[in-house]
């Protein structure tokens, strides 16, 4: 119905493409493009998707007071094999926990277990578990890592849709305000009036 495609559920879900790799094919003609290969690893999936095109909007949400380090990237890309879009949305995290006594989540500790020496030098310790603290005791670290969720789009309705939220409770779809700032941006690069910007629907 909207053209969408979420690239990261299985291969077997209804309609669903899986993981899309893009080949740089069909290029158009007559027109610079500046066409790269853009790779975003997909820890459902456990491996990369691959896509050739042309980033179209990058925006960045601001780290909140509450999360420290953690920010929200949204790319949209037009896709050379077809003229589709990807709409990439990537949560970003520099955090790291504690070893010795790490943050976790249903049981299991926030991020990858590495070692010290992977830990850079712009990553920012957990505020809650304090793993500089622990820092002299410690042979590793855990290490939050980037989560993106590619949606293949056929048209800009269906950019706009992959952009929403939903309400759980009134099932209302919604733009936040990076979403917003994206959508914007996406449908100036389409010549769609400003009038008419929240009205594709």
């Amino acid at each position: 119905m909207w053209g969408v495609t979420e690239a990261w559920l299985p291969s077997s879900f209804p309609g669903i493409h899986g993981i899309i790799e893009v080949p740089p094919e069909n290029r158009k003609q007559g027109k610079e493009r500046s066409i790269m290969q853009h790779k975003f690893y997909d820890p459902r999936a456990k491996r990369d998707i691959v896509l050739h095109g042309t980033e179209l909007v990058n925006v960045k949400s601001t780290p909140k007071p509450h999360s420290p380090g953690r920010f929200t990237e949204i790319q949209i890309f037009e896709l050379e094999e077809s003229g589709r879009f990807a709409v990439v949305v990537t949560g970003r995290s520099r955090l790291f926990h504690s070893g010795t006594n790490p943050c976790t989540r249903h049981g299991k500790p926030l991020g990858l277990k590495v070692s010290y020496d992977d830990i850079l030098m712009t990553d920012l310790p957990c505020p809650k578990c304090r793993p500089e603290e622990f820092g002299d005791s410690d042979d590793f670290a855990y290490k939050e890592q980037d989560r993106s969720r590619v949606t293949i789009c056929d048209n800009p309705q269906a950019v706009r849709f992959a952009l929403e939220g939903e309400d759980p409770e009134t099932h209302t779809r919604y733009l936040s305000g990076i979403g917003e700032e994206a959508w914007k941006l996406f449908a100036d690069t389409q010549g769609i009036p400003e009038t008419n910007v929240f009205e594709i629907r």
